[in-house]
């Protein structure tokens, strides 16, 4: 069912942008008042929007259960909205060498990732999950 929960769309969206930030900033070496920081807030963006769709489409597919499409809707939401977004706002900008795989891999990995670590984060504040 629909539940709309704005809390775990902040959340996720929040420890996506300072997951995005950290990679870009240790392991790419970007400045964070940049690309960096333009990087991440187009991830969680994405994040948001696709967990949002996510939410919309529970009502037609099992997206938030454990069967495959519950498994694979997300972060193939994920990795397609960030691919967009990447191109939309971070890509005249700023100068780079991810392509649309590269950018698709690491939305839709990035959101698996996220998902198993934001579960014992959310549970600190007595708040449950349901991925």
């Amino acid at each position: 069912m629909n539940k709309y929960d704005f809390t775990n769309y902040l959340t996720k969206g929040v420890i996506g942008f300072a997951a995005f930030s950290a990679y870009d900033v240790f392991v790419e070496k970007r400045d964070f008042g940049g690309y960096a920081s333009s990087d991440a807030f187009a991830y969680a963006i994405g994040l948001i929007a696709a967990e949002w769709a996510a939410d919309l489409l529970s009502h037609m597919i099992d997206v938030n259960g454990s069967s495959v499409s519950g498994m694979i809707t997300k972060p193939l939401l994920t990795g397609l909205v960030y691919m967009y977004l990447y191109d939309y706002m971070v890509r005249p900008s700023y100068s780079s060498n991810r392509d649309n795989t590269n950018l698709f891999i690491m939305g839709s990995l990035s959101c698996l990732l996220l998902n198993y670590s934001t579960n014992p984060i959310m549970s600190l504040f007595g708040l449950r999950n349901n991925y």
